[in-house]
Parts: C-alpha cells; structure tokens; sequence
C-alpha cells in the first residue's frame, strides 16, 4: 500500500481523492473531504507558497515539488504535484 499521504484535487481545488495517512495527517475524515475545497477546509493554506504552487500547478498543467514544514506536526513534508488534464 502507499504510506504517503495522497489527494487529488480538481480545477476548483475540490478534493476528489485522498487516501488514510492523509486523513490522519488532515485530522480529518475521508468523508468530511471529498467534495470540498481545500480553503473551505484549510483557510490558513491560502497565504502560503505551497497553495500559490497547487494554484500555479493547476493552470500550466506542470509537475512541481515542494518542501514544506507543517509545524502542527513538527516535521517537513515533501510535496509533489502532478496535473492531470482531465
């Protein structure tokens, strides 16, 4: 299985898919996700570069990666984002 957390993001920024450590990571519920925009669920994202970098990812339909600390956590996330067309 995968023991990184995932998600998949539509245009709008809505969660279409994440998987358990995401949710454990979120300390949220699969269910309470799916559907929802990430700043409806995670306002503070949208002054950070990492948001800048899903938004920037999104509209050019380039890969990016990113290292970000989530002090929530007290450790470093690496992030990786891969557009998809549809």
């Amino acid at each position: 299985g995968i023991t990184d957390g995932f998600f998949a993001l539509d245009h709008d920024m809505r969660f279409t898919m994440l998987n358990a450590v995401f949710e454990e990571n979120a300390g949220l519920q699969e269910a309470d996700m799916l559907g929802k925009k990430m700043l409806d669920l995670f306002p503070f994202m949208e002054e950070t570069e990492l948001y800048a970098r899903y938004e920037k990812s999104i509209k050019t339909g380039r890969s990016d990666a990113y290292e970000v600390y989530y002090d929530a956590r007290g450790t470093y996330f690496t992030v990786h984002m891969y557009p998809n067309p549809d």
